[in-house]
């Protein structure tokens, strides 16, 4: 095995962990809805997801998990008849 596949094939094994990670971060954040609100939940499980994936963007990672999270909520928002937990 040369030094390309062994770099291949460690890449694919940090990968394969990554996604444990983000399915472990799942539920979490379904348990942390109650406690900090679904705009706060959502915003921290994409930044805890994009930092998984690789993202070291700090500005980006935080504009796209404030986009995200404001987008879901002013969805819900309009959508739902009844509001979601949030900090009030």
């Amino acid at each position: 095995m040369d030094r390309i596949e062994r770099t291949l094939t460690a890449g694919r094994h940090l990968a394969d962990w990554r996604r444990v990670y983000v399915i472990a971060a799942v539920p979490l954040f379904l348990a942390g809805i109650p406690y900090l609100g679904v705009d706060l939940a959502v915003f921290f499980f994409v930044i805890a997801a994009l930092w998984l994936a690789g993202e070291r963007r700090v500005l980006f990672s935080l504009l796209l998990a404030l986009g995200i999270a404001t987008a879901l909520c002013a969805g819900c928002a309009a959508v739902f008849a009844f509001g979601l937990p949030a900090i009030r």
